[in-house]
């Protein structure tokens, strides 16, 4: 971080602020001192004469950024809705149930596991693409989450797989989300937005990942039959609602009219007689025995 202090200004950004004088001040000192930077400066002006400079958040609706737009956010939907984030929430208790007691191990080694696979994503962006790579990293992730959750499924049933299966499965995971769903969407937010309108398009990206982040790990902490529980709980009070709003009455009162309907039904199966008392029902059985409702 100290080292980015004396890093120079964009050149492009500088061109967009109307600062030429510091654009070729900047260029020189990226290019060096023999370098012609009069194409440099010129390209950069050309280009932005063609797309503006003016910032504006409908830019991200025209034809020309739409599709980039929602490809970023896209890209950040597959990184969040992969679901490593809150598989390496759970790491502890993965290793714990194979076995392993020490809690600060899990973390050395999902720490390892990401620095080789950021390296390998660094390494082989440009040579495979990053199309290439982003498949290959959620397919890597898909499988592997699968073969976690296969591994604790058949665990209740009583079918027991190698107890190494779920580290395995972990780290695999782990591994190829760094491989490129870890770095590709921030970097494509980056190239895909020209300067005029990246620092917005960056901002919203920004937010809208955040925002998956946050919807996404509200069940860190819980076990899944608290969240079974919350949500049926959501789908009851729902139904109640629902209930109340077609009849104007909520289940409660539903479930005391049954009641009562079904034992009039019965009485009155008994011959017996109803009389009206006290703006109530009063139902008279052939031995003189009185109910009321």
């Amino acid at each position: 971080m100290v080292t980015m202090l004396a890093m120079p200004e964009s050149p492009y950004w500088l061109m967009l602020k109307d600062r030429r004088g510091d654009a070729e001040t900047a260029l020189k000192w990226l290019r060096g001192p023999h370098y012609d930077i009069n194409e440099d400066l010129e390209s950069v002006a050309t280009k932005l004469k063609a797309v503006g400079t003016k910032s504006e958040y409908r830019e991200l609706l025209r034809p020309r950024t739409r599709r980039p737009f929602f490809i970023s956010l896209f890209l950040m939907t597959l990184q969040q809705g992969s679901g490593s984030n809150i598989l390496m929430m759970y790491t502890s208790n993965i290793f714990i149930s194979v076995g392993i007691e020490d809690h600060h191990m899990p973390t050395v080694y999902t720490g390892l596991v990401q620095v080789v696979g950021t390296i390998g994503s660094v390494l082989l962006m440009d040579r495979l693409g990053r199309r290439t790579l982003i498949v290959a990293s959620i397919t890597t992730v898909g499988m592997f989450t699968i073969t976690l959750g296969v591994y604790y499924y058949l665990g209740t049933v009583g079918v027991s797989w190698p107890q190494a299966m779920p580290l395995l499965a972990m780290l695999m995971s782990v591994f190829g989300y760094s491989l490129g769903c870890r770095t590709i969407p921030w970097l494509a937010t980056s190239e895909l937005f020209n300067t005029t309108i990246r620092s917005r398009a960056n901002t919203i990206c920004l937010f809208y990942n955040r925002i998956l982040n946050f919807v996404i790990i509200q069940t860190r902490g819980k076990s899944l039959e608290q969240i079974q529980d919350y949500f049926e709980e959501k789908s009851k009070k729902a139904s109640k609602r629902n209930t109340k709003t077609s009849t104007g009455k909520d289940e409660d009162s539903l479930v005391e009219e049954r009641t009562i309907s079904h034992k009039v039904d019965t009485l009155l199966s008994s011959h017996v007689s109803v009389v009206p008392s006290d703006a109530k029902l009063t139902v008279v059985t052939e031995r003189g025995e009185m109910t009321r409702f």
